[in-house]
């Protein structure tokens, strides 16, 4: 999945979790880093597939923020429905220092990283 993104940019997808826990961490990533690209309910492919799939679960919610321009770490939040998956897509460099702000947020588990291209996708299951 080969995204042009601008330098310190990361894709953050959000999915396997209820909505309103999905809103609550885009809510907290939109206050802490305050440039980004709009809010989207995507269908994208699946990064973790080879090659990459659509399918109806692969959908939530996605957006594009700029993590120099936020802390290096988020204040904690209680998840209001529950877990969600978390994927990251960056360069290495981005998307380890979003995945290390958002463990901020709460119980935050890797699940997976895998090199796609010049960019690293991280995956993580934040909260329960």
């Amino acid at each position: 999945m080969d995204l042009p993104l601008a330098a310190g940019h990361v894709l953050v997808r959000l999915s396997d979790g209820p909505p309103q826990s999905a809103e609550a961490v885009l809510d907290a990533l939109e206050r802490a880093f305050p440039t980004h690209a709009g809010r989207g309910r995507t269908r994208r492919a699946n990064p973790w597939e080879d090659p990459p799939t659509s399918a109806p679960a692969a959908s939530g919610w996605s957006e594009v923020f700029d993590r120099t321009s936020g802390p290096a770490r988020l204040p904690p939040l209680l998840l209001p429905g529950g877990g969600l998956t978390v994927e990251l897509l960056g360069t290495p460099a981005d998307a380890e220092a979003m995945a290390r702000a958002l463990a901020g947020l709460g119980a935050t588990r890797r699940t997976g990283h895998e090199q796609q291209g010049p960019h690293l996708a991280v995956r993580l299951r934040l909260g329960a």
